[in-house]
C-alpha cells in the first residue's frame, strides 16, 4: 500500500509540475507577443513622424526656392506673408517681382533641424544667408543723396521732369542696383518656421512677417532705419 501510494503522490506531482511549467510557457510566449506588439506601434510612431518631417522638410524647400526664383506661389502662405511686408514699406510703383528677385535671388539656406509638434504641426529650423540689406539700404540712399544734385544722374532728370513714377522708378533701379554691387557683404540669421498639413493633407510653410525680413537680409529693418 505504501508503494502505491508513494507511487501515485509522484505522479500527482510530476502532473503539478508540468501544468506550472506550461503556465510559464503560455506568460513567456504572451509576453514575447506583446513585446513584439509594442516594437511595432513604435516603429510604426517613428516611421510616420518621420515621414511627415520629410513632407514638411519638402515644403519648406519648394518655398524656399520659389523665392529664389521668384515663383512663388500667390495663393500659399508665405505669398500673403510677404505681399503685406512689401506693402507695408509704402514704395509706390515698384515692381514688386523685380523687388522680390533683388531680395532673395542671393539667398541661400541649410535646415539644421525637424522637430514635430503635433499631427499637423512642424517645426523647422534653417539657417539663412542673404545680402546685408541695412549695408546696401545705406550705400543707396547716400548714392541718392549724391544723384539729385547731380544734373546728370537719372535721378534728377527724373526729379526736374516732375514725374512722380519716373522718379520712384529710377530710386528702385538705384536700390536693385546697390543690392547686388553689395552682395559680398552678408549676413546669416538662424529661424525656425512653421510648417502646417492643411484640410487636404498638404504640407504648407507659414512664415511669420519677422521670418520674411530675416530671410532677406532685414530689408524691412533696413528701410525703416534709413535716414534721407
Amino acid at each position: 500500500i505504501n508503494v502505491i501510494f508513494f507511487s501515485a503522490g509522484s505522479r500527482v506531482g510530476k502532473c503539478f509540475c508540468v501544468k506550472n511549467e506550461e503556465k510559464v510557457e503560455t506568460m513567456k510566449k504572451a509576453l514575447k507577443s506583446l513585446l513584439v506588439a509594442m516594437l511595432a506601434v513604435t516603429v510604426m510612431l517613428a516611421f510616420t513622424a518621420c515621414g511627415e518631417e520629410e513632407a514638411a522638410e519638402k515644403a519648406v524647400n519648394s518655398t524656399m526656392e520659389a523665392l529664389q526664383e521668384a515663383t512663388l506661389d500667390e495663393d500659399s502662405d508665405a505669398a500673403k506673408t510677404l505681399k503685406k511686408e512689401i506693402g507695408s514699406l509704402n514704395m509706390p510703383g515698384l515692381d514688386e517681382d523685380a523687388f522680390v528677385k533683388a531680395l532673395f535671388g542671393n539667398m541661400k539656406y541649410e535646415i539644421t533641424d525637424t522637430e514635430k509638434k503635433d499631427s499637423d504641426t512642424v517645426e523647422v529650423t534653417m539657417k539663412v544667408t542673404n545680402v546685408d540689406m541695412k549695408n546696401a539700404a545705406n550705400k543707396w540712399v547716400a548714392q541718392a543723396k549724391k544723384d539729385v544734385t547731380n544734373t546728370n544722374s537719372e535721378l534728377y532728370k527724373a526729379a526736374v521732369s516732375g514725374s512722380t513714377t519716373k522718379m520712384y522708378q529710377v530710386l528702385f533701379d538705384s536700390l536693385f542696383d546697390q543690392i547686388d554691387k553689395n552682395k559680398s557683404k552678408t549676413v546669416t540669421e538662424e529661424i525656425t518656421v512653421e510648417v502646417k498639413k492643411n484640410d487636404d493633407g498638404d504640407w504648407q510653410m507659414e512664415p511669420t512677417s519677422s521670418d520674411i525680413n530675416k530671410m532677406c537680409g532685414n530689408i524691412m529693418d533696413a528701410m525703416a532705419s534709413v535716414q534721407w
